[in-house]
């Protein structure tokens, strides 16, 4: 608000006087190039003509283009900008020089430098610039973006981590307890443990029951990226296998593999798997479409694995799956197709390895895979398998894969191809997928032909399928056509289109219209789609299916589905879940409805009360109540309180928040501990208690975890100096770590007007001037004058420092102290103080 109206008086009084026929008047305007903006760069603007124009220097200078001159006298700019030549004059209708700078008309500007649009609202005053060339800024931008690219060495992510927890050959490692009992009404009942620890320099973990059986049901020892950036698991783990194998993927042996979630198309149904242990809830989401989700306690995953099966034949669609675990953390987790490989890039490869048993039935299960990168647009791949299926049948595969691109990147084309070669009955089995984006249009045609054992097996011949769709503002469209042939020789043949939109955000709606175009089954089925997500909570779908047959009978299917997610009733401790359920089919006496009630107590011991009542299409009513309790101990001090209902696969990390009064970052004795801060950690804040500890549990241990202070809730002129402390930790361990919080200053200053300048040419001038503070000759930060000459640097901690001012302009420009030595001392308070007075003159030379 300040600055806006600093803005319009500046306007109102601005100086005009008339030059060349032309009325000219200085005047402050919003500078729009790209990302940058500058809400006080100063032009010239002639307000008969409606016209505005651009001082040169200040202008390049804004957009860190260093190389151009300007030749005020000869009315000329010339230098390379993006390392093309440029040369350019400009005739006396065109510019004007004033103030010993080359102002220039911005149409006549936009047109020489072939800008791809340059606008100017006079009501507004603001100017918004696209040019075509590639600025500074952008190229760095671009070089961060490389840096973060996931085939990164290993060397450069570990650059990455501030703080590594070490492996150890064992920690005691943390206990849970659970006692289930699905209906209060009958006496089955269940006691299961689970068991996590550091092992061997690896991660263990254990899961079982005590009564009515004792057994051990699930169990590994893990590397995490231990091998080619891939995890060792030796013990139980879930094999990746195509999708047209019908084999058991719960396997014991020993895994080398880095495939986490993913997804794989049985024709026109795509399957999403993956692993969320102690997950509450999960959403699936289509090109950022609510589609479906699921509570806890549904059948698939809710010990460690979850799948998802879309019957809606889209094929050109991306998914993302948010993940609601039960300790508050939320995780947004991209869902990879199965069927893709990774292009490598020229040298690079990649490799994997499960070899094993089958889990109950002992079926011998051996996949190996290994990819390498021929050039950076050409990856191949080749690898072997030999599998039982769950009929028995035996499966002999060699594998070969081809990876290709080519094109720009507005036209990119991707070719993929898999062939699975049975030499056992010399058979063939090949996959294919060519993608091909043009504009913002991505189109993909996908042919899949299976051999006559397969065929046999498990009733598919082969697939094909091609669609095209596009992204224009909040909306998506794509158009389809499918065909599956069945080993009985009968074919299903459909078209389909899709739109579905966000402009209602965020209520989300779409419709599919598909109409089978072969044989006598004729029939079209259209199917909209209404979901809703809520900020606290609250989701809501609605699907509907009508779907007219030969005779023109119409085949009517309903559901509506809301969930209230996790609702807290005492702060953190009571938390409500409500689901309520209803569908309804043509064929069926009635509706069935159902209605879920769940109460969690989340404190000393966990416990969940889950209330259902149901009604099923004859009416028939069925209800039952169940409890779940838990209790999570920390062998290394069963003292410990542990609150939260936390997977023992996690981490956690603490310590204490202190006032670090000398600036050490060590807690010494008789300095302040600050209770009530916010720690973020993995998405979720944790709040450190009256003797200022803090304790961040149920960490996702496989990414780089984020520790941040949330500023909110320390004073204003203090500050966690490190801002973000990225720390890698292990599976079922903890680790110390002191947040010291510091004292910070604002230091302030003015560029004073000397008599060399007009007060015009003064503030032309401090568009050129930038201000640096340094520590130890290293640069902590930088900022640019004020419009007046003021300036100042916000949450400087205590230490010596220097103030550096620098002209960046051609002309000789100087200032009467180049550089100013600054002390901050706050030795001895409990708040950070307002230091000014650092001033300097600007002169010329």
């Amino acid at each position: 608000m300040i600055k806006k109206f600093i803005f319009v008086i500046m306007s109102a009084v601005s100086f005009s006087f008339t030059t060349l026929g032309m009325e000219l008047e200085d005047y402050y305007l919003q500078l729009k190039v790209k990302s940058l903006t500058d809400d006080f760069f100063m032009g010239k603007y002639d307000s008969l003509n409606d016209e505005i124009y651009l001082g040169m220097n200040s202008f390049f200078y804004f957009m860190e283009l260093y190389d151009i001159d300007v030749d005020i006298k000869r009315k000329k700019i010339f230098g390379k900008i993006d390392k093309q030549e440029i040369k350019i004059t400009f005739e006396d209708d065109e510019c004007a020089i004033l103030d010993d700078e080359l102002y220039v008309k911005l149409e006549v500007l936009a047109e020489k430098l072939n800008f791809k649009s340059a606008k100017f609202s006079s009501e507004d005053l603001r100017i918004v610039i696209e040019p075509r060339f590639e600025l500074p800024y952008e190229k760095r931008e671009k070089g961060k973006l490389n840096r973060l690219r996931l085939d990164l060495s290993k060397e450069e992510e570990e650059k990455k981590i501030d703080v590594e927890m070490p492996r150890k050959l064992f920690t005691p490692g943390l206990v849970k307890l659970g006692y289930r009992q699905p209906n209060l009404k009958n006496n089955s009942y269940n006691v299961n443990y689970e068991y996590a620890s550091q092992l061997f320099y690896g991660e263990f973990y254990m899961s079982g029951g005590i009564k009515p059986e004792r057994d051990i049901d699930y169990g590994n020892l893990t590397y995490s990226n231990i091998l080619g950036g891939n995890d060792l698991v030796l013990g139980n783990f879930s094999l990746i296998i195509p999708s047209f194998l019908d084999v058991e993927t719960k396997t014991i042996g020993v895994s080398l593999d880095s495939n986490g979630t993913y997804m794989t198309r049985d024709g026109g149904i795509t399957i999403v798997k993956g692993e969320a242990i102690d997950a509450e809830s999960i959403e699936l989401y289509r090109n950022n479409f609510l589609l479906d989700y699921k509570n806890y306690g549904d059948e698939g995953f809710r010990d460690k694995n979850f799948e998802f099966r879309v019957n809606d034949g889209v094929i050109n669609s991306n998914y993302i799956l948010k993940i609601y675990y039960r300790n508050g953390r939320i995780e947004e987790r991209i869902v990879y197709s199965l069927s893709d490989s990774d292009l490598l890039k020229k040298g690079k490869n990649r490799y994997s390895l499960q070899v094993g048993k089958t889990d109950g039935t002992e079926d011998h299960q051996r996949v190996g895979k290994y990819f390498y990168g021929v050039t950076d647009n050409i990856t191949l791949g080749i690898g072997g398998m030999r599998l039982t299926s769950v009929e028995g049948e035996e499966y002999k595969f060699l594998e070969n894969d081809i990876l290709f691109r080519t094109g720009t990147n507005k036209f990119p084309l991707m070719i993929q191809y898999k062939n699975y070669y049975d030499y056992q009955n010399h058979e063939n089995n090949f996959e294919s997928t060519i993608e091909q984006k043009i504009f913002d249009y991505n189109l993909k045609y996908t042919y899949n032909e299976y051999s006559e054992k397969i065929d046999i097996d498990n009733k598919i011949k082969n697939y094909k399928s091609v669609s095209v769709g596009k992204s224009f503002g909040r909306n998506y469209i794509e158009f389809g056509e499918s065909k599956t042939q069945e080993t009985t020789g009968a074919t299903e043949k459909y078209i389909y289109g899709l739109i579905d939109t966000s402009i209602f955000y965020p209520l989300y709606t779409s419709l599919r219209v598909e109409k089978n175009i072969n044989g006598y089954n004729k029939r079209i089925a259209y199917n909209p789609y209404i979901s809703y997500m809520g900020s606290n909570g609250f989701s809501i779908m609605a699907n509907t299916r009508i779907e007219k047959i030969n005779d023109g009978d119409y085949i009517k299917e309903y559901s509506l589905r809301t969930n209230l997610r996790r609702q807290e009733i005492v702060k953190n401790k009571l938390y409500a879940d409500l689901g309520f359920e209803v569908r309804y089919r043509d064929g069926y006496r009635r509706p069935t409805y159902g209605i879920t009630f769940d109460i969690e107590l989340d404190d000393f011991i966990y416990t969940r009360i889950s209330s259902s009542s149901n009604f099923d299409e004859k009416g028939k009513h069925s209800n039952g109540t169940g409890i779940q309790v838990d209790k999570t101990i920390d062998l290394s001090d069963p003292k410990r309180q542990i609150s939260k209902n936390i997977s023992l696969k996690n981490s956690w990390v603490y310590g204490k928040v202190f006032l670090d009064a000398n600036n050490n970052g060590v807690f010494d004795e008789g300095e302040e501990v600050l209770s009530n801060v916010g720690i973020m950690a993995d998405n979720v804040i944790f709040y450190s208690n009256g003797d200022g500890d803090y304790i961040a549990e149920g960490l996702y241990s496989t990414n780089v975890i984020e520790l941040k202070v949330d500023r909110r809730t320390i004073d204003p002129m203090t500050k966690y100096l490190k801002e973000t402390l990225k720390i890698k930790t292990r599976k079922s361990a903890g680790m110390r770590i002191d947040i010291p919080i510091n004292i910070v200053s604002m230091v302030a200053g003015n560029i004073w007007k000397s008599e060399d300048f007009t007060e015009r040419e003064f503030m032309q001038k401090l568009t050129m001037v930038n201000i640096l503070l340094e520590k130890d000759g290293k640069v902590i930060d930088e900022v640019r004058p004020e419009f007046d000459g003021m300036f100042f640097f916000e949450s400087v901690p205590a230490g010596e420092y220097k103030i550096k001012f620098e002209y960046l302009g051609q002309d000789e420009i100087g200032f009467s102290l180049p550089e100013v030595d600054v002390k901050i001392e706050t030795l001895g308070t409990d708040m950070g103080e307002y230091f000014d007075g650092f001033d300097t003159v600007l002169i010329r030379k």
